[in-house]
């Protein structure tokens, strides 16, 4: 899982191989009020619907009433006092086709782009392969449109052979120059050659370092690709320094 702070979006991945898009209304109230007014008159609907069974009076002819007390739930959204899932919004959900055989999406991370329209997802797979995504997010919006034309394969790794069991997660730095795969046996440190990338399209990786921690969840590399943070699964968190290879 991860977030998108440029388009407000949260980004999941599931356990089918899908990308799940949700737009997060984090800083707009009024959008916040808009859902839930139509929320109360649903259930204002529910409610009066329920009185007219209860009273049995197949002759009454006056309207059901569904108004809501809209200053009282504006004050509700400033007190912070609703559901907080009136701030997501599903999007999209992007099958993610091409892939390796039936292998499953263990992580993904996202690659910094400058485009709107466009967003590339690197996603590393239990075959020890990995895949970046191009992600059409205009083609997203075209009704009757396909959902598993809307992810496609731009870069395929092949396989990390220097992972000796599957791995379970991938962490990009934030100028793309390295990367790191974490797996059951260990963490790996890639080089990535943005001139050859740059130039024909072609991305060539090196396996710079190995670190011997096998108890991994999660990593994130820290701006300036000094240090990485390790996330493991008793609970603790361990500074790695790149040019020391050691923990710190």
């Amino acid at each position: 899982m991860t977030f998108d702070k440029r388009r407000s979006m949260l980004l999941v991945l599931s356990s089918d191989n899908k990308l799940e898009m949700f737009k997060v209304n984090s800083d707009k109230p009024e959008a916040i009020l808009k859902k839930l007014v139509k929320q109360e008159k649903k259930m204002a609907l529910k409610r009066s619907h329920a009185e007219k069974e209860d009273a049995k009076d197949s002759d009454c002819d006056e309207p059901l009433k569904k108004t809501v007390d809209k200053a009282k739930l504006a004050q509700r959204v400033e007190d912070g006092d609703y559901d907080l899932a009136l701030h997501f919004a599903r999007k999209l959900t992007v099958p993610l086709v091409e892939t390796a055989g039936n292998s499953k999406a263990k992580s993904f991370s996202m690659i910094h782009s400058k485009s709107e329209n466009k967003m590339y997802v690197l996603v590393a797979f239990h075959s020890n392969t990995a895949f970046e995504y191009k992600i059409d997010l205009v083609q997203s919006k075209e009704e009757g449109i396909d959902a598993s034309t809307i992810a496609k394969v731009r870069t395929s790794f092949g396989q990390m052979t220097s992972h000796r069991m599957p791995i379970r997660g991938v962490a990009l730095s934030a100028n793309d120059s390295i990367f790191a795969t974490n797996s059951f046996d260990s963490v790996k440190v890639w080089s990535v050659d943005l001139f050859m990338y740059s130039q024909k399209n072609s991305l060539q990786l090196q396996c710079k370092q190995s670190i011997d921690e096998p108890s991994i969840l999660s990593m994130a590399i820290l701006p300036g690709n000094k240090y990485i943070v390790l996330g493991t699964k008793e609970g603790q968190l361990l500074l790695y320094e790149l040019n020391s290879n050691s923990i710190v």
